[in-house]
């Protein structure tokens, strides 16, 4: 429609302005842009654009001090996305179980499908995200054989052997265990991976083992009851953002009309020209006092 496309359009100048002022704020010898280039009107959508980082640029003209910042975003990064990989790929099996167990006719199949086509993108935008800062780490000089950050493989998006029970005799050797289930991506600022046994499910989680093997039915039920938790702890802490910023707001509406009431007191006592002035300050605290209501009941 019309007003999505006008919505569309100013986002999309929002976006120039920002990508234009990032360039323009760029160290000496960080871009890679002419200043014609730079005033030449734009080609295409400003979101297919490639922002000027470290990791895009020679090693020669690359700022050491940018270059560690962005290693240690590019880390946690990587880190966030194996963890959405491996979360989504224990709501894949948790599906594919109950449709085999439960899951009765049509209405709930198709719906199980959904479900699934809708995983099957997220794991793929996950494992192609972890690629990209897998990348962009070696350009920064990560050597190609760290163990801290493996290559990620198309065989190692996988749940084998980690919830299911082990082979039956007369099914083949053991497939194991993907390295992604066996390494603990630490996101705080500093800490690296750290490696961590097959049985990384059982600490924190209380699982029971039947015959020294995985309970095939309650891991991935407790997997994802971590992921509730997870999510729990950030929700809190958004929740603890907004309580923060709401005390912020009403302290700056205190704040404005202290100083509207001391004005006023002030213009009381003088006569004057200083007295149209005051009045004129405390009718603008006011009014500033009034727009910081206006705008949080706006949000």
């Amino acid at each position: 429609m019309d007003i999505h496309h006008i919505a569309l359009v100013n986002s999309r100048c929002a976006l120039w302005e920002r990508i234009f002022g990032w360039n323009s704020r760029s160290p000496e010898g960080f871009s890679g842009q002419s200043e014609e280039a730079d005033q030449a009107p734009p080609d295409g959508h400003p979101e297919d654009q490639e922002l000027l980082l470290p990791s895009t640029l020679d090693a020669d003209r690359r700022p050491q001090q940018l270059a560690d910042i962005e290693i240690k975003l590019r880390k946690g990064q990587a880190s966030e996305y194996l963890k959405a990989l491996r979360n989504q790929l224990s709501q894949r099996l948790v599906i594919h179980r109950e449709m085999a167990r439960v899951l009765r006719g049509q209405n709930n199949l198709t719906r199980a499908h959904s479900t699934l086509d809708r995983l099957k993108v997220q794991i793929n935008e996950s494992a192609k995200g972890y690629r990209n800062a897998r990348v962009a780490l070696q350009r920064l000089g990560m050597a190609e054989n760290d163990s801290s950050y493996p290559p990620l493989l198309d065989s190692d998006i996988s749940t084998t052997n980690v919830f299911d029970n082990p082979r039956p005799l007369g099914r083949g050797e053991p497939i194991p265990i993907s390295w992604i289930w066996r390494i603990n991506m630490k996101t705080e600022i500093g800490d690296g991976p750290q490696p961590i046994g097959e049985d990384w499910l059982e600490e924190g989680a209380g699982l029971i083992y039947q015959t020294n093997s995985w309970c095939s039915k309650s891991c991935p039920l407790l997997v994802l009851r971590v992921q509730f938790l997870d999510m729990k702890v950030n929700r809190d802490r958004w929740k603890e953002e907004v309580i923060l910023l709401e005390e912020e707001i009403r302290r700056i509406e205190h704040y404005f009309l202290y100083f509207s009431e001391r004005l006023v007191e002030r213009s009381m006592q003088v006569h004057g020209g200083l007295a149209a002035h005051l009045a004129r300050m405390s009718a603008t605290y006011l009014k500033l006092a009034k727009d910081v209501v206006v705008c949080y009941n706006q949000l």
